[in-house]
């Protein structure tokens, strides 16, 4: 965060709360604005409790200028303030800001076997900066398209930030690294696409029978939505109905659960 923003429309804010020592997790995440120069405190918009992510839109007229900024606190009580980013609501701005994505050349990724990285979002005159867990080597990169290597088996998040003139944008994938030695075409226990989604999200299952139910959540942890899962290895989910923004897919069974970040885009 930092940036001084122009475009068209209102200004949507998304946090991902990243800490390289995983044991601490986020209890809370307050969103703030101001407008520069008043002399007058900022204000509370939202708070969001129990995420590492969130997303929040702002209603403002043409021409308007604020600035925003994010206090997320720990569980263990330690706070983090974010830099500000002044944005201005300019209607007649026509260079679009970025949709972050990327894809992989494999899935799962292998121990010890290269995984490149390509960014296919849009934009133009991005900058990138790649955020890697602990265990991926290197720790960051602001390549377009990075290649990287786990140390150790396990689950990872990946997430890249975009940036241009006109906004910012950012998108989080988890990364499971097996083996892969002498198993051709293993695949992980879901997939999940396309994400960025706009009408529909598609839920492919290794295992059908290991999954009852698909909830979705908002930012703010409320449930909208829950799909009774009938034994098909692929299920197409309905999000047409909500707005731009990041949620949480939750895949259900008796004996195991999965949870995936998505991000609909209008």
């Amino acid at each position: 965060m930092g940036s001084i923003i122009a475009q068209s429309g209102n200004p949507t804010l998304f946090i991902d709360c990243m800490d390289l020592d995983l044991s601490e997790t986020v209890s809370s995440i307050y969103v703030y604005h101001g407008i520069p120069g008043s002399g007058q405190q900022a204000t509370l918009l939202t708070q969001i409790n129990g995420l590492a992510t969130a997303t929040y839109t702002d209603t403002l007229q043409n021409g308007d200028t604020y600035y925003y900024y994010a206090r997320i606190v720990q569980a263990d009580g330690d706070e983090i303030f974010t830099s500000p980013i002044w944005y201005t609501r300019n209607d007649a701005q026509t260079e679009l800001a970025p949709v972050a994505h990327y894809t992989a050349n494999a899935a799962p990724a292998c121990l010890g076997v290269p995984l490149e990285l390509s960014y296919d979002g849009t934009g133009s005159n991005n900058q990138y900066f790649w955020a890697f867990s602990s265990g991926i080597t290197p720790a960051y990169s602001t390549e377009a398209n990075p290649v990287i290597q786990f140390n150790q088996l396990g689950t990872y998040h990946v997430t890249v930030y975009v940036e241009n003139a006109v906004g910012t944008s950012f998108y989080t994938q988890e990364i499971s690294v097996e083996g892969c030695a002498g198993i051709p075409n293993l695949t992980s226990n879901y997939r999940i696409y396309p994400n960025p989604a706009h009408q529909e999200i598609i839920v492919e299952l290794k295992d059908p029978s290991q999954i009852e139910e698909v909830t979705l959540w908002d930012a703010m942890g409320r449930i909208l939505k829950t799909w009774r899962i009938e034994p098909s290895a692929k299920h197409v989910l309905d999000v047409s109905d909500y707005p731009s923004g990041v949620y949480h897919l939750r895949l259900q069974g008796k004996e195991r659960h999965y949870t995936a970040p998505v991000w609909i885009h209008r």
